[in-house]
């Protein structure tokens, strides 16, 4: 299978979805622009068209889980640390939030809460893997894309900050 990009054009910027050998490689948010609408690409293969459809529903504000995209990750290439902060974080779910002391306190030691940081901060599947869902206990989050994406997609899930 050959490799391929997927373009969607989110309210709050682009979004590329980056495939090899039928698997997301990298999800890439662009720069934040408050663009207000959605448009989708039109995709023949069907899973990829599933995919496309999660998004969707996602950013038309639907507690989307990503349940069909989960299974298109290329996990391989992750280090077993990163699948076990990205699997726990899968149990936090759309309208949530947990602190990064809490996620790592769930793998069973909070003293792991920068290493937490550090593999969030190396996530190639952002919204998919959603480590936007993880602030700091003092309200201080980070993000890969900014800030402003972190807020917007926070606030699509009626989660409303103060940062």
């Amino acid at each position: 299978m050959k490799n391929y990009t997927v373009e969607i054009i989110s309210p709050f910027g682009e979004i590329s979805i980056d495939f090899e050998d039928g698997l997301i490689r990298e999800i890439r948010l662009g720069k934040f622009k408050n663009y207000g609408t959605l448009e989708l690409p039109e995709v023949k293969e069907k899973r990829i068209s599933r995919m496309v459809e999660e998004f969707k529903n996602y950013f038309e504000g639907k507690k989307e889980n990503f349940n069909f995209s989960k299974g298109l990750i290329d996990y391989e290439r992750l280090s077993d640390f990163q699948k076990k902060v990205f699997k726990e974080l899968l149990n936090v779910k759309w309208g949530n939030v947990i602190t990064y002391s809490e996620l790592a306190e769930r793998l069973g030691n909070k003293n792991l809460r920068r290493m937490v940081g550090q593999a969030l901060a190396k996530n190639p599947f952002p919204v998919i893997i959603p480590c936007h869902r993880v602030v700091g206990k003092k309200g201080f989050i980070g993000f890969s894309a900014g800030i402003e994406w972190k807020r917007k997609l926070l606030g699509l899930e009626g989660i409303r900050m103060l940062f």
